[in-house]
C-alpha cells in the first residue's frame, strides 16, 4: 500500500490541515504582537529624544537663532529611530520639517519670571521601515520556529500512526487476502501488535480471531454434513437405480397399453364411422320430398358422429300420398343410434301394416303400433324391465287428392302456417316405449284442411332446448315461433340457411345440447 493511501497518512492529513491552519493564525497573532510591541518601543524613543532636546530648541526659538535650531535638528536626525523633524515657531510658522508615518508632537515653552511662555511646537517622526528592520529577525525566527515544529510534529505523527494503525491493519489485510478454508488453522490467534491496548484495533483483532474460530467450526460442520450427504446420495442413487428399473418396466407396460388403447380407439372410431354410414343409409331419399312438395328442406345434425334423431319419408299407395316421421330417440351418440336402427325396423313393419290396409291411414294408429312393438322388442312389459329406451316423435300424413293432412304426436308438436298465421298442434303427452308408458295408449289424430298454400314444420327438442344467448338459456318455442313467422315467405333453401345460422349464432361458445332434426315443407 502506498503511504498516501494509508489510514495514518489520511488521519495525519486531516489533523495537520487543522493544525497548520491554527499555527498560521497563532503565528500571525505573534508577529502582529511583536510588531505592535516594537512600534511602542520606537514611539517611546521618540518621546525620550524630544524631551532631551526640548529645552535647547525652545531657547533657540526664543532667541531667534535659526542656525542653532538647524544644528540641533540635524543632530536629532542622526538617531536611527528618527526619520523626520518638524519645528514650528509661534510667530513665524514652520521653520524646519521632514515627515514620517509615526509621529510625536509636543509644545515648546520657555519659563520667564516663573511663567511658561509658548514659543512653538516640535514634531518628531519615525516610519514603518524602521520598525520592520527591527522586527524582521524576530519574524524570521517566529516563522522558522512554526515550520520546524510543524514538520517535526508531522513526521512524529506519521511514524506513530504508521506503527499503531497502518502496520496492524496491513498485517490484518494480508492475512485476510492469504486466508482460505483449507488454511484457517494457520491464522488462529492472530496478533497485529496492538501493544495490549484495549483500542479499536484490539477489538478488531479479537473479532477476527473469533471469526476464524467460527469459520473452523462451520467448516467442520460442513464436512460432517458432506459425509452425511454422501451417504444419502449413495442411498438415493441406489433407490433411483431401482426406481428407474421399475419405471422402465412400467413404461414398457404403459406403451403396450397405449398401443392397445390406440388400437381399440381406432377400432371403435372405425366402428362408429361405419355405424354413421349405416345410419346415413337409413335416412330417406330427399328427392321423395322434393318431388311431392312445392318446396322443402331437411336438417339432420347429430351431436356426435352418430345420433339418436332420425326421420323417414315414404310414399304410400299412390303419388298423392306421403307420410313423414320425425323421431327423437333416447339419448344420443351410439346408444341413440342403436335405438334408431330398432325404430327403422319397426317403421318398416308399420308401413307394411299401413299398405296392407285398404282403410284410411291414421298417424295415431301408426304411433300406437310403434309403442306396442317397441315395448315388446325391448321387453318393457313391466316397470322392472332392464331396458328403458324409447322415443318422442311425430307422424305427418299428406293426401294431395283429398287436400288434407293428418298429424299425431308423441311429446312432439307440429307447426304449420296458413295465410301468414302460425298454428301449433302440441301432440299427446305420451312417449313411445319406456317402462312407464302405457302399451295400449290411443294417440289422437289431428286433421288439417290443405285447400291453400300451407307450410309444415316438424322439429326435435335439440333445436328448442339449445342453450345460448347472453344468459345461457334454452332457445325456446316462443323465439322459434317468431323465427318461423319472420322467414316462412322465403324459399325453403334460404329458410334452411337462416335457421342454421340463427341456432349456431345463438349457441355461441356453449356446447351442443342434443341431436337436432328439422324438416320443413310447403304443399297446396
Amino acid at each position: 500500500m502506498k503511504i498516501r493511501e494509508s489510514l495514518a497518512f489520511q488521519l495525519m492529513e486531516i489533523t495537520f490541515s487543522i493544525y497548520i491552519f491554527i499555527t498560521i493564525i497563532l503565528t500571525c497573532i505573534h508577529m502582529y504582537s511583536e510588531w505592535d510591541r516594537t512600534g511602542d518601543f520606537v514611539f517611546d524613543e521618540l518621546v525620550t529624544i524630544e524631551k532631551s532636546s526640548e529645552s535647547s530648541i525652545a531657547l533657540a526659538l526664543w532667541d531667534i537663532n535659526y542656525d542653532q535650531i538647524g544644528v540641533i535638528a540635524q543632530g536629532l536626525l542622526v538617531s536611527p529611530t528618527v526619520s523626520g523633524i518638524e519645528i514650528k515657531d509661534q510667530n513665524f510658522g514652520k521653520l524646519f520639517g521632514q515627515s514620517g508615518d509615526i509621529q510625536y508632537q509636543a509644545p515648546l515653552q520657555i519659563e520667564e519670571d516663573g511663567i511658561k511662555q509658548p514659543v512653538g511646537t516640535i514634531t518628531i517622526y519615525s516610519n514603518s521601515s524602521i520598525i520592520f528592520n527591527r522586527v524582521k529577525t524576530s519574524f524570521f525566527l517566529i516563522i522558522l520556529n512554526a515550520i520546524v515544529k510543524t514538520a517535526a510534529l508531522w513526521i512524529i505523527v506519521l511514524l506513530i500512526g504508521k506503527k499503531l494503525i497502518t502496520l496492524p491493519l496491513s498485517k490484518l489485510t494480508q492475512v485476510n487476502e492469504d486466508m482460505d478454508l483449507e488454511s484457517l488453522e494457520n491464522h488462529k490467534n492472530l496478533n497485529i501488535r496492538t501493544y495490549q491496548r484495549n483500542n479499536e484495533l484490539k477489538v478488531l483483532e479479537t473479532s477476527f480471531n473469533r471469526m476464524i474460530e467460527k469459520l473452523l467450526s462451520t467448516r467442520q460442520n460442513l464436512r460432517d454434513k458432506e459425509k452425511i450427504l454422501e451417504s444419502y446420495q449413495e442411498e438415493l442413487e441406489i433407490k433411483v437405480e431401482d426406481r428407474t428399473k421399475e419405471l422402465s418396466e412400467e413404461i414398457k407396460v404403459r406403451k403396450k397399453t397405449e398401443v392397445a388403447l390406440e388400437d381399440s380407439h381406432q377400432k371403435i372410431t372405425d366402428s362408429i364411422q361405419f355405424a354413421s354410414m349405416i345410419q346415413n343409409a337409413l335416412l330417406p331419399d330427399k328427392d321423395i320430398l322434393t318431388d311431392f312438395c312445392m318446396d322443402s328442406f331437411t336438417i339432420w345434425e347429430p351431436k356426435d358422429v352418430v345420433g339418436g334423431d332420425i326421420f323417414f319419408i315414404e310414399k304410400l299407395r299412390n303419388e298423392n300420398e306421403l307420410i313423414l316421421f320425425v323421431i327423437d330417440c333416447t339419448g344420443h351418440g351410439v346408444p341413440g343410434a342403436l335405438v334408431t336402427a330398432i325404430v327403422k325396423a319397426v317403421e318398416l313393419q308399420a308401413l307394411g301394416e299401413v299398405l296392407s290396409s285398404k282403410g284410411e291411414i291414421s298417424p295415431a294408429k301408426v304411433l300406437s303400433y310403434f309403442n306396442l312393438k317397441l315395448k315388446y322388442i325391448l321387453q318393457q312389459q313391466d316397470k322392472t324391465a332392464n331396458s328403458n329406451a324409447g322415443f318422442d316423435g311425430g307422424v305427418l300424413y299428406l293426401n294431395k287428392e283429398q287436400k288434407i293432412a293428418k298429424f299425431a304426436g308423441a311429446e312432439t308438436p307440429l307447426f304449420y302456417i296458413q295465410d301468414s298465421k302460425l298454428n301449433m298442434i302440441k301432440g299427446d303427452r305420451q312417449s313411445i316405449g319406456y317402462k312407464k308408458s302405457d302399451a295400449f295408449y290411443l294417440f289422437k289424430d289431428h286433421i288439417i284442411e290443405v285447400d291453400r298454400e300451407t307450410c309444415f314444420y316438424m322439429v326435435t327438442d335439440g333445436f328448442l332446448d339449445q342453450n345460448g344467448g347472453t344468459k345461457g338459456y334454452p332457445y325456446g318455442k316462443k323465439q322459434f315461433r317468431q323465427l318461423l313467422l319472420d322467414n316462412h315467405h322465403l324459399d325453403f333453401a334460404e329458410q334452411k340457411k337462416v335457421y342454421l345460422d340463427t341456432i349456431h349464432q345463438y349457441r355461441g361458445e356453449e356446447d351442443t345440447t342434443d341431436d337436432m332434426t328439422f324438416v320443413g315443407l310447403k304443399v297446396k
